[in-house]
């Protein structure tokens, strides 16, 4: 399969997760999307989970991308952390999938941030020692995957302002060296 055939199935896989959800959403609809036949689609995707699996990877793959991009020498790294942070909870948490894929397979997406997170504060940046960078990035990590996948109970996290105001107290503690 091409990659381009691949972006197109995962694109309408992700438009049908964002509308209906994931387990709503079947593969003969994902093909009927895409503009393939069910079969063809089966002959490179075992079922739903692979496609679910892409489409979450490619978020991760965004998230990587968007703290490259926010990573300018005149912004701090607290700051460039902070607006990620920000842009993936408001964002995933508008995306109906998100939670929801999050929720069934964190890891997928966890362990790729985790990793990509440590190298922008221990290697790129040069902030913090490989262990304090691991741990911190696993925290930080972790506090994007619950902000994206569980109710708000004192903060509201469906507000961006609310986000940014959590990301700008909790973050900093998190990002300096001890």
């Amino acid at each position: 399969m091409t990659p381009e055939a691949r972006e197109q199935i995962v694109d309408a896989a992700a438009k049908l997760f964002a509308e209906q959800g994931i387990y709503a959403t079947s593969m003969a609809q994902i093909a009927k999307t895409a503009g393939i036949s069910r079969a063809w689609l089966y002959r490179n995707f075992d079922g739903r989970d692979p496609i679910v699996q892409a489409a979450l990877a490619r978020y991760s793959g965004q998230a990587a991308a968007m703290l490259t991009d926010a990573d300018r020498r005149e912004r701090s790294v607290e700051q460039a952390v902070i607006a990620v942070f920000c842009h993936l909870v408001t964002h995933g948490r508008r995306q109906r999938y998100i939670p929801e894929a999050l929720a069934a397979d964190p890891a997928s997406v966890i362990g790729p941030a985790v990793i990509e997170l440590q190298r922008y504060l221990v290697e790129q940046r040069a902030v913090l020692p490989e262990i304090q960078g691991r741990i911190a990035a696993e925290a930080i990590a972790r506090l994007i995957l619950s902000a994206i996948t569980t109710t708000s109970i004192t903060i509201d996290f469906d507000d961006p302002e609310a986000v940014a105001a959590f990301a700008q107290q909790i973050l900093p503690r998190l990002l300096t060296a001890h």
